[in-house]
């Protein structure tokens, strides 16, 4: 889990939007930027058969508001039944009898990529208050 905090934000935001941005449009556009890369990561680390699970894997990061100066956002396959096994492995099929080792797709993505998500969420969020 990647995780930046920033403090004395209050007043950071009433100059912010004294000039008609906000911190978490702000916030949003790095934490997007950062999710994009991971996703596009977890998509070429992704086993291939069908593509499905790739294709899935890539897809834009889903960026959620959670607070004022809060934002989430969440990458990796939604709605592919069989991502959580694939990622983190298991036992499935019939009568539960194959053993799947996990792949760790996404998993490998963030640990790759933590320190150059960091380094561009900080620079995004640099840039777009000095320009301010």
């Amino acid at each position: 889990m990647l995780k930046i905090e920033i403090h004395g934000l209050d007043k950071l935001n009433a100059e912010l939007e004294a000039m008609g941005t906000s911190v978490a449009d702000t916030l949003e556009d790095a934490v997007f930027a950062a999710g994009s890369r991971i996703a596009e990561q977890g998509g070429e680390n992704a086993p291939y058969d069908t593509g499905t699970l790739k294709s899935a894997a890539e897809a834009p990061p889903r960026i959620e508001k959670t607070g004022k100066y809060s934002v989430e956002g969440r990458v990796g396959p939604q709605n592919v039944e069989y991502a959580r096994i694939q990622e983190y492995g298991g036992v499935t099929g019939r009568g539960h009898k194959t053993r799947i080792t996990g792949k760790f797709y996404m998993t490998r993505a963030v640990e790759s990529l933590k320190d150059e998500c960091e380094q561009e969420m900080i620079r995004i969020i640099s840039s777009g208050f000095s320009k301010r």
